[in-house]
């Protein structure tokens, strides 16, 4: 509650996922006081998330989206929530980028239990324009590839506009998991 910006990319978020796969059972699991958004600016707390992420296991969730991305050092503990709640559901994040992987994490998300998720475009093509914080190329080692551009968005003012990122191919990536799981009879969505 009045936690506007959160609300409306969650809502987002929701969309994208019963979109794709209509079936599926959401769960919104809101963050604590210390997550908070000024305008289009997401400020997430890790430990929020963990505790999210704890609930929602908690509540027998077979995938959990977990759909922001984390920075620089907050790497190490989104990997440890990935891996502390990885046997008991299939956790979905954005991935790290190749930097964030080897200056932080130094370990090889693929070998990891999850999925970590990249962005592409419609067509299938990642735009190699983006630079990460060193000016190089930002690539994703490991990652799932999913379409996270051209996206809508409604923004805290109320006015919708197109977006896109890694939380949005995330959210597209586990929708597709649970349509799968789904349509193979591994588990009804959850």
């Amino acid at each position: 509650p009045e936690k506007f910006g959160l609300d409306n990319y969650a809502d987002t978020i929701g969309l994208i996922v019963t979109t794709l796969a209509p079936t599926a059972k959401l769960m919104f699991v809101p963050l604590g006081p210390k997550s908070h958004s000024r305008g289009l600016a997401l400020t997430v707390n890790e430990a929020e998330i963990t505790q999210a992420v704890d609930a929602a296991v908690k509540a027998k969730a077979d995938v959990v989206l977990v759909p922001y991305i984390a920075f620089g050092g907050i790497w190490k503990a989104r990997v440890a929530t990935v891996k502390k709640f990885a046997w008991q559901a299939l956790i979905v994040s954005p991935a790290p980028s190749r930097l964030n992987q080897c200056k932080i994490i130094k370990e090889d998300i693929s070998a990891i239990p999850a999925g970590f998720v990249a962005n592409v475009d419609v067509d299938g093509r990642f735009k190699a324009g983006l630079l990460s914080s060193d000016d190089s190329i930002a690539s994703y080692p490991g990652a799932i590839w999913a379409p996270g551009m051209r996206i809508p968005r409604l923004t805290s003012d109320g006015t919708w506009q197109t977006t896109y990122g890694g939380p949005f191919a995330a959210a597209t990536a586990a929708a597709a998991i649970v349509n799968i799981a789904s349509g193979s009879g591994i588990k009804e969505p959850a």
